[in-house]
């Protein structure tokens, strides 16, 4: 209800709005700046050595070099994409140039990538439905693996946290 209260306000509500505010004071007085932000929470941006290297490492500890091949480039808009190749059965993992990731966020990256994109779709190619989901009634997975690659990407964030 109260989300569709706000929809129909032509301005925003007041408390909501004082309470942002004081959200984005304590932000300035603690970080200042957005990229000092990014540099305490997400860590130092990588090199390109540094990306392909752990690149490189969670894919051997997983075992699918065979199946994944890293390419870098400066005309993809996203950080990073996955293709499922058809033919040969290898993924192409596209890296955007320059390099965006940062050393405590890349994990996430390669869970939400390889954990989640990756493995299902390898994973589906040794089920009933492969190539017969309408046989099976099976409905369209894209908006559930989306929503399970980004829980995917923050559980490293939350190992370890006392609740």
């Amino acid at each position: 209800l109260v989300g569709s209260e706000m929809c129909i306000r032509d301005r925003p509500d007041g408390v909501l709005l004082s309470l942002a505010v004081k959200i984005l004071d304590a932000f300035l007085k603690t970080y200042g700046t957005q990229s000092n932000y990014l540099v305490t929470d997400a860590g130092e941006t990588l090199t390109l050595n540094e990306a392909k290297e752990v690149f490189q490492r969670y894919i051997d500890g997983l075992n699918l070099t065979p199946y994944l091949k890293l390419d870098f480039s400066y005309k993809t808009i996203s950080p990073t994409t996955i293709s499922h190749g058809p033919g040969n059965n290898q993924s192409v993992i596209t890296i955007g140039l320059p390099i965006a990731y940062q050393s405590n966020r890349i994990e996430g990256v390669l869970n939400h990538e390889i954990g989640t994109h990756f493995l299902r779709n390898y994973n589906d190619q040794f089920q009933v439905w492969c190539k017969a989901r309408g046989k099976h009634h099976l409905k369209n997975y894209l908006n559930t693996e989306e929503g399970l690659a980004s829980l995917n990407q923050l559980f490293h964030t939350v190992r370890g946290v006392q609740r």
